[in-house]
């Protein structure tokens, strides 16, 4: 059942996009997104809230800040709390991106490190981005575990993508 649940989810994170226009395309729009990406994970361990807010799309902004104020906490002290550090994708391999509209998932495959101990395996870092007044902005990251796909993680580390236009 995991199994199904796992490959289900894989599909729903990895399906539904259409590609960037030619290989040049790609990897321009990669090249952006990872940069708006490291923009926004500077700005979380440097606990800097005005450059947060710049790279963070505005719809995400508004659900956290919800969700933080109706738990009667403050924003920054929430916020900046996290348990764990947002990976750096210095050391994660690039895999492609898929965008439709003002959206984009950029796709990385490697050893996700959340900095919390233990040796990390090699699994999917799917980061959403919403386009707003021209620019890109970060929205979320979906940590995709692998463990129980094991010839998904194989195929992926082979070079196969196939798995990742599979809707």
């Amino acid at each position: 059942m995991r199994r199904v649940l796992a490959v289900l989810g894989v599909g729903i994170l990895l399906g539904g996009g259409a590609a960037a226009q030619g290989p040049g395309a790609d990897a321009a729009l990669g090249a952006t997104l990872g940069k708006v990406y490291g923009q926004w994970r500077e700005a979380m361990v440097r606990r800097d809230l005005v450059r947060w807010q710049e790279v963070t799309a505005r719809s995400r902004q508004i659900e956290l800040r919800n969700r933080i104020f109706s738990e009667r906490r403050t924003l920054a002290q929430a916020l900046f709390g996290l348990p764990a550090a947002p990976p750096d994708l210095q050391r994660l391999k690039y895999l492609g991106v898929r965008s439709r509209g003002p959206t984009a998932k950029a796709f990385y495959f490697g050893k996700v490190d959340f900095g919390v101990g233990g040796a990390p395996s090699d699994n999917l870092l799917v980061l959403a981005f919403q386009q707003e007044g021209g620019r890109w902005k970060y929205d979320t990251a979906d940590f995709v575990n692998l463990s129980v796909l094991q010839d998904v993680r194989r195929q992926i580390a082979a070079g196969d993508l196939s798995h990742l236009d599979r809707p």
